[in-house]
């Protein structure tokens, strides 16, 4: 573990030859025997050890070196830690440290990838038979891995099949592409009916494409939000038709007194949007299928839709319940209407008054079918179903056009915009918790203050007294809400006394109105003073976060609008979609009883049972072959650094990534494990027949001889806490060479290492005849596996320590490295 948080990878890989692994910690909420064993030591050491657990974890040189799958395992670490931030905050700060670090790894192991066929490695199916290229992708958008998906690797993948054949159109200037979109779009319609006939030729293979697709989809939605204009700014002529004295003409007037039956369902322009919205209805029931529901409303543009659509199917439902009422009405009073046509036409002096008595008695009829006789709209019920159809189509109105903010996102200039919207209006949600707790404070104190003056009108004369700002639950609510905005008047909390104050109310209502301008003024220093600026700042919080990394937000923004796009399917518009085409029914035919294969984001448990492709384990192998030799490159510059480090200033210990530590006057906590194990070596070494003087300053072991050098001994940080600020001490060390005579005859000559003065750290930094030896990480981990030599002794390998000072035994090894588990 110690290993994997310092990041040495030759240390990881002997530990994982030999089948050690780290074990993933238990879930927050496990009531298991260890889990709660370790509880009762304390809250706070499980809590740490749990931490330590995952900084092992999140080590992108064990990553790599133990997972089958290192991107895969890093999405699945930083969700897992997410979670941990999410339901405990008493080490936030370093759990998010970790979560910065796998986004890091994730980019690093996409910087190493040489060719787009690596990068289709990585981002495609691990075994799906090519048919997916972008899975791992769209696991990154569904897990909100801005960071990746913005990495310039995998937007030059991304757009490269965005684009498809027309890779050309990718360097065209905005203006350029808006005009070549201009001049196609009228043999559109043409080319559609081409892609129906032939979808395989070559106008259906270019209407395939994604970049096609997007610009199609949103010049019909551009036309359908046309045709809603065009139902909108209507006209009725009907009813400004006047003659030269200013009155009605008489076939308006007939056609506002009685309702046509043509007015219901308003001509062809309706029936347009009628199939236009079925065309929408039917590509949401196909996103629906091939994603799921719980993918589905998990994008806040798919609930703008289903709402949009369920109030345009409501608001048409109900114009057409209308239509038939009015027929049957009609067919009902047909001898009615033809007489009242004809006395309101005719040209007798009493026809006027004869048709209006007979339009009357047609109204005031008990008869249920005469209610949809009557045009005008003021007699109508509230929830007449032509009323009520006209409300829902208004909401769904302002749906659509809201609607077309998800298209910002392709231009660079507006794609910040929108996604500044998106978070203001998550300010917005949060700002609503607080202003309803607020809002219901003053609500109901100044209804409970004015409940008799706003309830109860008191006539004198012409006058009367009352309270109407505060009359109830609702008019108060009305009254404080209209406040933020500044229409409310602060006469409104005085009792009045009728609008011109003819008199004045007797002195009992002074208290009243007192404390009602002491609270009316509390309730505009609250909610405009603090609350609204509070708001305001919350929103200029959001858009300054969003353009300080304007290129990553808009990256991801315009990754999911062409996701969408290059999902298959989906290359037919509304309303053409509707139509079946040839493919379709040989579609139904070639997979009638079989399962139809949906193209869908892959889960994550899905992603993990299924074994790695061959072409994924060669394109990691290598990868992980540069991560691991970059490593080397990066510590060996970190060597040299601190090589100099210790030139300038030999005095000041060095820790392996080249900062100065503390001095070691400083006071430090040494781990018992840890002074144990000291001990244990420092005993051996005496046994050895090192002499050990108690001189710090300068050192000096009994003359022996045969001592061909010294070995200094520089600081290491060995608390994995605090792994670059840990106070340490440095110590010298000999190495003696002895010639033992075996029983065969022959001399053998061997080398010990003799403590003087025995370090706090534990690394070593060989140095014979003056010069030094500077060892690959590949000797090292062959050193470890044999009976080293002080060359193979490494700065920074307390294996090697460990088994050069055990190397005669190796039951004395598996106890150092017991020891060194315990650390």
């Amino acid at each position: 573990m110690l290993a994997a948080q310092y990041n040495y990878h030759e240390i990881i890989r002997l530990f994982l030859s030999r089948g050690h692994v780290i074990s993933k910690p238990h879930n927050l909420n496990c009531s298991c025997s260890d889990c709660l064993e370790l509880y009762e030591t304390g809250p706070l050491r499980l809590a740490q050890a749990r931490l330590n657990t995952y900084r092992a974890l999140a080590s992108p040189a064990y990553i790599i070196l133990s997972s089958k799958d290192p991107i895969l395992t890093t999405f699945q670490l930083k969700e897992e830690l997410r979670y941990i931030v999410s339901r405990k905050s008493e080490f936030m700060h370093d759990y998010k440290v970790l979560i910065g670090q796998c986004l890091q790894f994730s980019c690093e192991l996409m910087d190493l990838c040489r060719s787009t066929k690596e990068v289709e490695a990585i981002l495609g199916d691990t075994d799906a038979d090519g048919r997916d290229p972008l899975a791992r992708f769209k696991l990154a958008m569904h897990l909100q891995e801005k960071k990746f998906v913005a990495h310039p690797h995998t937007q030059e993948y991304l757009s490269t099949i965005f684009y498809g054949r027309f890779n050309h159109m990718k360097s065209l200037a905005s203006w350029k592409k808006i005009a070549v979109i201009i001049v196609i779009t009228p043999f559109l319609p043409l080319l559609f009916l081409l892609y129906l006939v032939a979808p395989n030729s070559y106008v259906g293979m270019a209407l395939k494409t994604p970049a096609v697709k997007l610009a199609t989809r949103t010049v019909s939605y551009i036309c359908f939000l046309l045709l809603i204009a065009l139902a909108t700014f209507r006209l009725d002529f009907y009813t400004t038709e006047r003659d030269a004295s200013g009155t009605l003409k008489k076939d308006a007037r007939f056609r506002h007194d009685f309702r046509p039956a043509q007015d219901a369902l308003v001509t062809n322009i309706q029936w347009c949007l009628v199939f236009w919205i079925l065309g929408s209805f039917w590509t949401e029931c196909k996103q629906v299928y091939f994603s799921g529901f719980k993918d589905y409303f998990w994008d806040f543009y798919n609930v703008i839709d289903t709402f949009m659509m369920a109030f345009y199917a409501a608001s048409y439902a109900l114009r057409f319940v209308a239509q038939m009422k009015i027929m049957e009405t009609q067919y009902f009073f047909d001898a009615e209407l033809k007489l009242a046509r004809q006395l309101l036409f005719s040209n007798s002096s009493d026809s006027v008054e004869q048709y209006v008595q007979f339009r009357q008695q047609l109204f005031g009829s008990r008869i249920p079918q005469a209610y949809f006789l009557r045009g005008d709209r003021f007699w109508w019920d509230p929830y007449d179903p032509e009323i009520v159809s006209d409300c829902l189509f208004a909401v769904a109105n302002v749906l659509s056009f809201s609607r077309l903010t998800y298209i910002m996102p392709v231009a660079e200039f507006l794609g910040p915009l929108q996604i500044s919207l998106g978070r203001m209006f998550g300010d917005i949600v949060r700002f609503t918790i607080l202003f309803v707790l607020i809002m219901s404070a003053f609500v109901l104190g100044l209804c409970n203050l004015y409940w008799y003056y706003g309830m109860y009108v008191i006539q004198h004369g012409d006058s009367t007294v009352s309270n109407e700002a505060f009359r109830g639950l609702s008019q108060t609510f009305a009254t404080l809400f209209w406040a933020l905005f500044g229409l409310v008047d602060k006469g409104d909390t005085a009792i009045a006394a009728g609008e011109k104050q003819i008199f004045q109310v007797p002195g009992s209502p002074r208290l009243v109105e007192g404390v009602g301008t002491v609270l009316f003024a509390a309730y505009h220093a609250a909610m405009i003073i603090i609350i609204l600026n509070m708001l305001i700042a919350l929103m200029s919080h959001s858009f300054e976060d969003v353009q300080a990394d304007t290129d990553q937000e808009w990256k991801f923004a315009r990754a999911r609008l062409w996701l969408v796009s290059i999902e298959h399917g989906y290359t037919l518009p509304a309303p053409f979609n509707i139509i079946p085409s040839p493919k379709s029914f040989l579609y139904v035919f070639t997979k009638l009883g079989k399962t139809y294969h949906r193209c869908k984001r892959h889960s994550e448990k899905e992603m993990a049972n299924r074994q790695p492709s061959r072409e994924y384990k060669t394109t990691i192998r290598h990868i992980a072959k540069r991560y691991l030799f970059k490593l080397e490159q990066e510590r060996h510059n970190v060597d040299i650094s601190e090589v100099k480090a210790v030139q300038e200033n030999p005095k000041s210990p060095v820790t392996p990534q080249g900062s100065v530590l503390p001095t070691p006057s400083q006071s430090m906590v040494i781990p018992e494990a840890l002074q144990a194990l000291r001990e244990k070596i420092s005993s051996r070494l005496l046994e050895q027949g090192a002499e050990l003087t108690e001189d710090d300053k300068s050192p000096k072991p009994a003359p022996r001889s045969g001592v061909p050098s010294s070995v200094s001994l520089p600081a290491f940080p060995i608390n994995s806490a605090t792994p670059a600020s840990v106070p340490v001490r440095s110590g010298q060390a000999k190495v003696i060479s002895n010639t033992r005579h075996h029983p065969d005859g022959t001399n053998v000559e061997t080398q010990e290492v003799a403590w003087v003065n025995p370090p706090r750290s534990l690394s070593l930094n060989t140095a014979g005849g003056g010069r030094n030896h500077a060892r690959s990480s590949s000797d090292v981990i062959k050193g470890l596996l044999k009976p080293p030599t002080p060359q193979t002794l490494r700065r920074g390998s307390l294996k090697g320590l460990l088994t050069q000072v055990d190397s005669q035994s190796s039951d004395s090894l598996r106890s150092s490295e017991q020891d060194l588990d315990r650390l």
